[in-house]
């Protein structure tokens, strides 16, 4: 619990700076173990609509409302689930077989026909829809999640990795060397012969992620490579041991992974460049996607393994202006947020005193000082 104290002349006010998870620095540097209810390896996850939904083995599928508290959802099949994506008011949920399952609230859940008994290995909604990608060359479209079209791909290359950027659907083939795909309308794929076959970009089952300018690609042995036009990728070395899955929300990309001895691995960069390691573990099982959602990231992985970051939702920066408290939420863009007080934290009863819609991640506001009281706390809490 964070407390920070000002002293003035006439007066000692106390702030107390509330949220979800009691926080010391930068959130991302605290990571938390959740009960997942499964042991069964879990290899995707995703948000949307106000829910995460991870999927994997044996048609595991668990949906949580906050990245804390997770519940089975029941498929009916034993195929192990690859990947799992969000678009159009629709999870989609791609695997072993062909199989294609679909959910307008990640609770109940339809089979779709692939037109493909061939494995899918990765789905992401793109500009073009949802693509879904697996062995053979397989690629498939649907711009709901309901019907899809197989699509010629041109390559009998087995495709891992799916994802966006700068208008145009990628998908990365696990050949060697490393090839990659894209397009702009989901029909017509192109392999990139502008570049050098030593060159390309190794795309493998992290996938991809965009964010500010910048779209990054995860290979499998702590490599990826970095585009800025989608066009001329540059292969980095992250400095992690393996990496599988990636996402980039709030400015920032994570990327999760495996230690060399098993352990979890959660790294983070704000350009695709420059890497910090956030948590690292020697045990434990490894990560193997991440997503955000509700001011938090959420990785899941072998064993059932879930991993939550602290949520980004925090005041900081307090300061006695001229005309009360001034403060610094820092929270999510868009997001409308309630700031409430008490002047008793031992048995506290919270009241609304101001509303912030966040324009940018930080937003300053200023409170009035207590009334009746030398003291208050304050806290924060999301619409």
């Amino acid at each position: 619990m964070k407390i920070i104290r000002h002293l003035q002349r006439w007066k000692a006010c106390w702030v107390f700076l509330a949220i979800a998870f009691p926080v010391f620095g930068d959130p991302l540097d605290n990571w938390t173990i959740i009960p997942s209810g499964t042991t069964n390896y879990l290899g995707a996850v995703t948000f949307g609509d106000g829910v995460f939904v991870a999927a994997g083995d044996y048609g595991t599928i668990l949906t949580s409302s906050n990245g804390v508290d997770w519940l089975p959802s029941t498929t009916g099949i034993t195929n192990s689930l690859f990947g799992v994506a969000q678009g159009q008011g629709q999870f989609v949920a791609v695997g072993q077989y062909g199989v294609v399952f679909t959910s307008s609230n990640g609770v109940a859940w339809s089979s779709q026909s692939s037109g493909t008994a061939n494995n899918l290995y990765a789905v992401a909604y793109t500009d073009v829809g949802f693509v879904a990608v697996g062995d053979s060359g397989t690629i498939v479209t649907s711009s709901n999640g309901s019907n899809w079209v197989v699509q010629t791909s041109g390559t009998s290359a087995r495709f891992v990795g799916v994802g966006a950027g700068f208008g145009k659907a990628f998908a990365g083939a696990a050949v060697n060397p490393p090839a990659l795909f894209w397009s702009t309308n989901g029909s017509v794929w192109s392999y990139m012969t502008n570049v050098p076959v030593y060159q390309q970009p190794g795309l493998f089952g992290g996938g991809f992620a965009y964010g500010n300018g910048v779209l990054l690609g995860v290979e499998i042995r702590g490599l990826y490579c970095r585009s800025t036009d989608g066009v001329t990728w540059t292969n980095y070395g992250s400095g992690f041991s393996y990496c599988y899955g990636i996402a980039n929300a709030r400015s920032v990309f994570v990327m999760v992974g495996v230690t060399r001895s098993g352990g979890q691995v959660v790294g983070t960069s704000t350009n695709g460049l420059e890497w910090q390691t956030r948590c690292s573990t020697t045990a434990g099982g490894g990560l193997q996607s991440v997503a955000y959602g509700q001011h938090r990231f959420v990785a899941v992985g072998n064993g059932g393994l879930i991993v939550a970051s602290d949520p980004m939702l925090w005041l900081s920066n307090p300061a006695v202006a001229s005309n009360g408290f001034c403060m610094t939420l820092n929270g999510e863009p868009g997001n409308v947020y309630h700031v409430q007080m008490t002047t008793n934290i031992s048995i506290p009863l919270w009241d609304d005193i101001g509303v912030v819609t966040n324009t940018a991640d930080t937003v300053e506001f200023t409170v009035p000082f207590p009334a009746d009281s030398a003291s208050a706390f304050y806290r924060v809490a999301a619409d």
